[in-house]
């Protein structure tokens, strides 16, 4: 009995462990954001106009600060 448990249970981190190893993959051109840049991003959606304090309306008004943001970063990428 404890021969078919040691069996089953390395049958079972035989077929996990491939899916586990995915879980934490990055891209090579993706790198952690740091928190000041988390700050300068909350920053220019609050001066884009979003509101956390809206949320009846929080898809639309974060996705609406989202492009105002890229349009202006855009902008000033064309100059």
């Amino acid at each position: 009995m404890k021969n078919s448990y040691k069996i089953l249970s390395v049958a079972v981190v035989l077929l996990v462990a491939p899916t586990l190893s995915f879980a934490q993959s990055s891209n090579a051109d993706q790198h952690p954001v740091t928190r000041a840049q988390v700050k300068e991003q909350a920053a220019q959606l609050f001066a884009a106009g979003y509101n956390p304090n809206e949320w009846l309306s929080y898809p639309d008004n974060f996705l609406a600060a989202q492009r105002r943001v890229d349009a202006q970063q855009a902008a000033q990428t064309a100059q």
